[in-house]
C-alpha cells in the first residue's frame, strides 16, 4: 500500500520526538490520500517489538489493542491510559455521521502512574529501552496532536469523499485486508472481524468474496503461508514458524503449507537453502 498525505502529516508531527502515531480506518471509510505505511497501522516502537517478541506477547498486545478499538467504537470518546505492558497511550475515535470512521493512537510514552511499575517489571534488565520512549508527553499534548490529524481526515473526506477514487477498491475490504496483515500472527477469526468492523458475519463474508474472489478464511491462510515462506527462507525451525504465523497445530500447518505451496515446510526451507 502506497503512503500519501496522511503519512507526511504523521511524519511531521512525530519529528524530533520518540512518539509513535498510528491511524486505523474502520468499516466503509478510507481514501488513497489517507493511506500510510504498516508501521503507522500498528503499535511499532522498540518497546512494542520487545514485548511482542516474548512468549504470548503478541497475543497480549493484540487483545489490548482490540479492547481499545472496541472501547472507541462503543464510547465514541477520547481517553488516555496505560496499555497492558505499562506504556502510556492516547486513543481518539474519528466520527463521521455518528459512526467511528477511524481510530488515532499516540503512544510510546513513558509516564508516571499506575502503569510505570508494570513497565519496570516488564523491561527488567532492558531499562535502556526507556531512552527510546517519549518522556511524560501530557494528555493535553496528545489531544492537540490527534485533533490536528482528525481535522485533516475530515478535510480529506469532505473534499474528496470517503471512498477510493479507483472503483475497484472497496474501503471495507481494504480495511479488512489491512487488519489481517497487521495481525496475522494472532488467531484471527471471521467472528472477530465481524465484531471489530461491526458487520454481520455472513454479510462480511459475502462482500469480501464478491470483491476478492476468495473467502476470508482463504485470504487469512494465504497471508499466513506467505509470511511462513519468508521465515523459512531465513532458516527458521518449522515449529517456530508455525507458531509465529498463528498456527497452534503444527500438523495442520504442514498440511496447509503443502496444499498451497506444493511442498512441505521442511522441503521448502531445504530447497531454498540449497539454491542460495
Amino acid at each position: 500500500m502506497n503512503h500519501s498525505n496522511l503519512y507526511d502529516l504523521i511524519t511531521c508531527l512525530q519529528y524530533g520526538t520518540n512518539l509513535h502515531i498510528g491511524v486505523i480506518f474502520l468499516g466503509k471509510y478510507g481514501h488513497e490520500k489517507l493511506n500510510t505505511t504498516k508501521r503507522h497501522l500498528i503499535h511499532a516502537a522498540d518497546v512494542c517489538w520487545e514485548m511482542k517478541s516474548r512468549p504470548g506477547g503478541f497475543d497480549r498486545c493484540f487483545a489490548c489493542r482490540t479492547a481499545a478499538i472496541d472501547k472507541a467504537i462503543s464510547t465514541k470518546e477520547s481517553w488516555g491510559g496505560f496499555c497492558v505492558n505499562g506504556v502510556y497511550e492516547y486513543t481518539r475515535p474519528v466520527l463521521v455521521d455518528g459512526e467511528v470512521a477511524a481510530v488515532i493512537y499516540v503512544g510510546n510514552i513513558l509516564a508516571e502512574g499506575a502503569g510505570r511499575e508494570r513497565l519496570d517489571k516488564q523491561l527488567n534488565s532492558k531499562k535502556e529501552l526507556y531512552n527510546t520512549m517519549e518522556n511524560n508527553f501530557s494528555e493535553d499534548q496528545c489531544r492537540v496532536l490527534t485533533q490536528i490529524i482528525e481535522s485533516y481526515i475530515h478535510f480529506i473526506f469532505e473534499t474528496y469523499g470517503t471512498k477510493y477514487s479507483d472503483s475497484s477498491i472497496d474501503a471495507r475490504v481494504q480495511n479488512i485486508k489491512n487488519f489481517i496483515k497487521e495481525n496475522i500472527e494472532s488467531d484471527i477469526s471471521i467472528s472477530h472481524l465481524a465484531k471489530h468492523f461491526n458487520y454481520n458475519e455472513k454479510y462480511l463474508g459475502r462482500i469480501f468474496k464478491e470483491k476478492t474472489g476468495i473467502s476470508i478464511k482463504q485470504y487469512i491462510n494465504n497471508q499466513r503461508i506467505l509470511l511462513a515462506k519468508r521465515l523459512l527462507e531465513k532458516g527458521d525451525l518449522v515449529i517456530n514458524v508455525a507458531t509465529s504465523v498463528g498456527f497452534n497445530n503444527v500438523t495442520y500447518f504442514n498440511y496447509l503449507f503443502k496444499q498451497i505451496v506444493g511442498q512441505t515446510p521442511t522441503e521448502y526451507r531445504d530447497k531454498y537453502k540449497t539454491s542460495l
